[in-house]
């Protein structure tokens, strides 16, 4: 029970959940691709909005790189939605 609400596990365990998206620039330049720097973008409450949030800063960020870096450098954004407990 939360906040006088009967909830099944799975819903009580998704309302004390939260997700932080994390981006990461990599380079797949080389034999192995490289991701320097990692980036914590924002805490979401579900899976599904972080992950599309995810495609979404994914696709800002690229868009900042210009043609010859992104071609030089075969640069992509990878991202991970961190599952985190809420306390």
């Amino acid at each position: 029970m939360l906040g006088g609400f009967l909830f099944s596990d799975r819903q009580a365990y998704r309302i004390l959940m939260k997700y932080i998206l994390i981006l990461y620039v990599c380079t797949f330049a080389t034999t192995e691709p490289v991701c320097n720097g990692s980036y914590v973008i924002g805490e979401y409450m579900n899976w599904k909005t972080c992950t599309l949030e995810g495609y979404k800063h994914s696709y800002v960020y690229l868009n900042d790189f210009h043609l010859d870096d992104m071609e030089d450098k075969k640069i992509a954004m990878k991202f991970y939605c961190k599952e985190m407990g809420v306390a």
